[in-house]
């Protein structure tokens, strides 16, 4: 997934260009995101791990009902993507939050979002079922994760929100140590979320399979500092949302020649 940068980033790189970067309060925001979705069936209380949902996994599924409907239980796994952020050196993050966008929720459902243990940290996004965390090797915590604190999820959640409207969005926030610890660690030692419905109650979320794949953010508050090369060394994507008149004149002529010389890196 290329990294999308948002207009507020985008503009830092291109005034650091020519008036250099000092460390100020900033809020990043990325949607270098991967999740999927694992899924059981429920008969009379007891998990069907015999059903073609348990060893299904569930990439880029779109809306997605996240807790218990239908006959069974669903849940999300999230990787965040801190690789730009490294380049921050970050010295004084103050909030951190990960917004979901929700529809049709049902039963005013309390969702909550843990930090999975370092047991469980190598869980592949396209192996992950209810019944295994990758190819051949079993949940830590047991199928689903197991029960909270076992081995795959956290005792407590990072944050719990109620979805109690349509639509809606769920905003969970995250300890700032948490993140300095993604940053710190090496990319493969990143274990990620799981989003799981606390009660009975489910709500349908915009995985980043639901178009535009910007559905789900995440956004850090901050002290930024960054080394005088960094607005060269960043790349991604850069999406401008308006008139295409704009868009051209913007990128084609007005900043063309300044992202070539200083962010050769970043793309329309």
């Amino acid at each position: 997934m290329k990294p999308r940068l948002t207009v507020l980033m985008w503009a830092a790189f291109v005034m650091g260009s020519s008036t250099g970067l000092l460390a100020a309060p900033l809020t990043l925001t990325t949607d270098m995101i991967k999740d999927t979705l694992i899924k059981v069936k429920v008969k009379d209380g007891e998990q069907l791990l015999d059903s073609e949902p348990a060893g299904k996994n569930f990439q880029k599924t779109g809306s997605p009902r996240i807790g218990r409907s239908d006959g069974g239980i669903t849940r999300v796994l999230f990787r965040i993507d801190v690789s730009n952020l490294r380049l921050l050196e970050p010295k004084n993050i103050q909030d951190v939050r990960l917004v979901i966008n929700y529809v049709y929720p049902r039963g005013n459902p309390a969702l909550g979002l843990y930090q999975i243990t370092d047991d469980d940290a190598d869980w592949k996004l396209d192996q992950a079922t209810w019944k295994q965390k990758n190819s051949g090797n079993k949940w830590a915590g047991g199928p689903g994760g197991g029960g909270p604190g076992d081995g795959t999820y956290g005792q407590e959640p990072l944050d719990t929100c109620k979805a109690d409207g349509h639509p809606g969005q769920a905003v969970f926030h995250i300890p700032s140590s948490v993140i300095r610890t993604w940053i710190e660690s090496e990319e493969s030692q990143n274990p990620g979320l799981m989003l799981k419905s606390e009660d009975e109650g489910s709500v349908m979320i915009h995985t980043q399979g639901y178009p535009p794949a910007s559905s789900t953010h995440f956004h850090i508050d901050g002290e930024w500092e960054p080394d005088a090369d960094f607005h060269r060394k960043a790349s991604g994507e850069v999406t401008l949302l308006g008139s295409p008149g704009i868009d051209r004149q913007l990128m084609e002529k007005t900043l063309q020649s300044v992202l070539k010389e200083f962010n050769p890196n970043l793309h329309k």
